[in-house]
């Protein structure tokens, strides 16, 4: 089949399907998607709330309890041990299908009666206030974190890590702070996109280096600052005076950081051993289209965060060994031949179901604990689900839900907005899409009003002491206001606490205190992040804007004549360099 073009059903922008999504379509048998896959991807992200926990009592047990779900959400929520308990029966829940009303209405009914877990934390110890966690020990404010000890207020994508603090979307690190897309570090602090780097402060893009500071683009180097190199003695010197533990010198160092950024080159992509790919942090893949944070993909597209995915697209946060899996969001544990899911674990073969777990041969069910042949919550022989299944696949284009926009949703598109059981601004959707209240609400997203903090600040930020060696033990009593004090769109908390242990890992690894609270701290780590999008660019290599170290050798002068896909946006400042390019004055 050849290409197509198409216009959005929400953004009304065009979009165009090509003959291997076609393809791919036909293998799972749904027709073709009606929204953009950004569009796509900002509806999946809205079944996602990654950061905000609340206190709530459990449904079942009575307990207090740190829930994902605030006290208003309209369904029963239980503690972890209640939930994975013997004491209830997802099954008690089950309704025969109803072919006088939309699917998705049905589904709705069914969500707000079925209990959900408060948390997604399994295998962890002394990590109670952590969200999409698996084998975590004494962590705090972590999320979407597995394998980590002794670790604070880091996520997402975060792989064991040790004695870490705000840090994102990072792999085997230990003793680092404020680093972004790191992995295989030590005493790494604020550096973003490097690899395998020891005690160094505000790196970019660098391999191998050890006692560098405020350096681009280096491999296997020592004792350098601004790509300078020094004799030990002479760095040792120049980072004394430098003083970086103070928090007014940081500043100042991390300004002339900056604009020592906007001077160097920036690969197009991060692409790591990979083949035939497009988008970005993609690591040992090959053929994957629009795929961003990959580990070993392989014919996906239109993806974000995957771990050995394999002929999937649209899927969100899928690890690991996810296989033919279409509109997916939050799937953990060898996932195959799931379409329009989201929180399940180990299940195959499964449409239209949430919060499942080793389930098989189900459609439209919720909390469902090890069953086949269910369809909303409800039992059946193998024969009579595959012949209802037919029906509601059929019923689904007969009677698509509606929505109060006019968009409409039969088989194959993902939940509505509105079945999504959190606000927009709980979601990860408004840290990826951004929308005010306003518009929000008229495209059919709910709105989550914060309860009003009262906490009583007894240390402005401010009054902080500049150096972290003046900080006594005493700071960890205090209530310190956040700088940013809600005139911000981080979701501020407007005021945090230093916890002991983060007090000694601040001092162990000499860098301030903090200004801001964890959320604002979050917000401004994920700026330093490209979007999960992709821009048509040309190679940025031209002779009068940057001097190149080498002749490139496929044009020994002038302009590059390569162009490629890019998170670079184009009107960004950055220098942006073609691969070849970028391997010929790096590598």
């Amino acid at each position: 089949m050849n290409s197509q073009t198409k216009t959005c059903q929400n953004c009304h922008l065009e979009f165009t399907i090509e003959p291997e999504d076609f393809a791919f379509y036909k293998k799972i048998d749904v027709p073709p998607p009606t929204f953009c896959p950004q569009c796509r991807m900002q509806r999946r992200f809205g079944f996602r709330n990654l950061l905000n926990l609340y206190k709530r009592t459990c449904s079942l047990c009575g307990e207090s309890i740190v829930s994902m779900y605030d006290a208003e959400a309209p369904f029963p929520v239980y503690c972890p041990p209640c939930w994975w308990g013997d004491g209830w029966d997802a099954m008690q829940y089950g309704t025969d299908y109803d072919f006088s009303k939309p699917f998705f209405r049905q589904f709705r009914e069914l969500l707000e009666e079925v209990p959900r877990v408060a948390l997604i934390n399994e295998n962890s110890a002394r990590s109670d206030y952590c969200n999409h966690a698996i084998s975590c020990n004494n962590c705090y404010m972590c999320f979407s974190i597995g394998d980590s000890v002794d670790s604070f207020y880091s996520s997402p994508q975060i792989v064991n890590i040790r004695n870490c603090t705000s840090c994102s979307m990072v792999r085997d690190d230990e003793l680092c702070a404020e680093i972004v897309n790191c992995d295989k570090s030590y005493a790494l602090r604020y550096s973003r996109n490097s690899v395998g780097c020891m005690n160094s402060w505000f790196l970019l893009n660098c391999r191998n280096c050890r006692d560098c500071v405020g350096c681009v683009n280096l491999r296997n180097k020592q004792y350098h600052i601004f790509n300078i190199p020094y004799a030990k003695a002479e760095y040792e010197k120049r980072l004394k005076e430098s003083d970086l533990g103070g928090y007014a010198k940081l500043c100042e160092f991390r300004e002339k950081f900056r604009t020592f950024l906007l001077r160097n080159i920036h690969r197009w992509a991060i692409s790591e051993n990979s083949v035939n790919v497009t988008g970005d942090n993609i690591i040992e893949s090959k053929n994957c289209k629009e795929v961003f944070v990959a580990f070993h993909a392989e014919h996906c597209a239109y993806s974000f965060v995957l771990t050995n995915g394999k002929d999937s697209y649209d899927t969100n946060h899928m690890y690991p060994n996810g296989e033919l899996c279409y509109e997916t969001i939050s799937a953990i544990e060898s996932t195959a031949a799931v379409g329009c899911s989201m929180l399940r674990t180990g299940c195959s073969r499964i449409w239209y179901s949430d919060g499942c777990v080793g389930c098989a041969d189900s459609f439209g069910c919720v909390s469902v604990k090890k069953r086949s042949y269910c369809v909303l919550n409800k039992q059946y022989t193998k024969d009579e689900y595959e012949k209802l299944t037919e029906k509601i696949r059929a019923h689904m284009a007969e009677m698509p839900y509606r929505d109060a926009k006019g968009r409409t949703y039969g088989f194959g598109e993902f939940f509505p907005v509105e079945t999504s059981p959190f606000a927009y601004n709980q979601s990860v959707a408004m840290e990826y899409f951004p929308l005010s209240q306003e518009k929000a609400v008229v495209e059919g997203y709910g709105w989550n009003i914060p309860k009003e903090r009262n906490y009583t600040v007894t240390l402005k930020a401010e009054e902080l002491p500049d150096h972290v060696n003046e900080a006594g033990d005493s700071i960890v009593s205090e209530t310190i206001g956040c700088s940013h004090g809600q005139k911000c769109l981080h979701n501020c908390t407007t005021a945090f606490r230093i916890l002991p242990e983060e007090l000694a890992l601040y001092r162990r690894i000499s860098i301030p205190l903090p200004r801001t609270c964890p959320n604002c701290r979050y917000a401004e780590r994920m700026a330093q992040r490209n979007p999960p999008k992709l821009w048509h660019r040309k190679c940025a290599c031209d002779y009068n804007v940057y001097a190149n170290t080498v002749k490139h050798s496929h044009h020994p002068e002038g302009k590059c004549p390569n162009e490629f896909e890019t998170s670079y946006a184009p009107d960004r400042p950055e220098i942006v360099y073609c691969e070849s390019c970028y391997n010929s004055e790096v590598a």
